[in-house]
Parts: structure tokens; C-alpha cells; sequence
């Protein structure tokens, strides 16, 4: 599937919006990002996040289903 630029940016916003509503009290938040959005977006992907207290960012060469 192919994301445009624009589709990218407004995933990665209401993605941080419902990150930092929800795991605002969490002593330890981790979040997975993909390597095509880093690509696009370069450091904006892990900028947003400032109602979050300890973030872990990880990544994976293929992606796992959580269960």
C-alpha cells in the first residue's frame, strides 16, 4: 500500500493525540514506528509526545501481529 506524505502526517497526528491522552500517566511508553515514515517525515516522527514521560521508540524489519 502506498501512503502519500500528507495520509502519513495525519495518521502520525492522531496517533500522538490518542498516545498522549491515554498513556499521559504511564511511567514508561513504548512505541513503534516504521522505517517508510521516518523516511518521509525524518525527526518529526518522534517529535509530539511531550504530554508522555519515558518513551521507548522501537522497530522491527517485519512487522509482528500483537495477539
Amino acid at each position: 500500500m502506498i501512503v502519500g506524505i500528507n495520509d502519513m502526517k495525519t495518521l502520525e497526528t492522531k496517533s500522538r493525540v490518542i498516545m498522549n491522552d491515554r498513556s499521559a500517566g504511564a511511567d514508561l511508553t513504548i512505541i513503534g514506528f516504521n522505517s517508510e515514515a521516518v523516511k518521509e517525515l525524518r525527526s518529526e516522527v518522534f517529535e509530539g509526545y511531550q504530554n508522555l514521560g519515558n518513551i521507548l521508540f522501537v522497530n522491527s524489519y517485519k512487522e509482528k501481529d500483537l495477539i
